[in-house]
């Protein structure tokens, strides 16, 4: 059954996705990995955002929600909001919501409505200049 309104903002579209979430956490999924977790996610509680290391999070398991996307023109890609090895202090101190793209402030606004509590996102949660990363 498709959502009462295409708006991802609508209180009823909200519930539904609740409701979905729910429904499919009564069954089980198979899982390739099931203890992987990301290097480092976005801590979507609270009034700040900031990246934390996943080593740091005391649940061994995080509920995430997973957003990678196109960036764009090449000419758009350089004014995304990225990590890199000089700023990833900064951003484990603080995100600025203000500094986000559209994109992600939409990803933020839903992984709050939906209870989740972390976010990873490639831009943020990749070490740009690090190829190991």
């Amino acid at each position: 059954m498709p959502p009462p309104s295409q708006s991802y903002a609508d209180e009823t579209c909200i519930q539904w996705m609740v409701d979905q979430l729910n429904l499919c956490a009564q069954h089980e999924h198979s899982r390739i990995d099931e203890h992987f977790i990301p290097k480092r996610l976005i801590d979507t509680r609270g009034s700040n955002l900031r990246l934390v290391e996943c080593d740091e999070i005391r649940d061994p398991n995080p509920t995430y929600a997973a957003l990678s996307y196109c960036w764009g023109s090449a000419d758009n890609a350089e004014l995304q909001l990225k990590t890199n090895t000089t700023s990833l202090e900064e951003r484990k101190l603080e995100i600025g919501i203000e500094s986000l793209t559209l994109v992600l402030k939409d990803a933020v606004f839903l992984s709050k409505a939906l209870s989740i509590p972390y976010l990873w996102v490639d831009s943020l949660c990749i070490l740009q200049d690090d190829i190991s990363d």
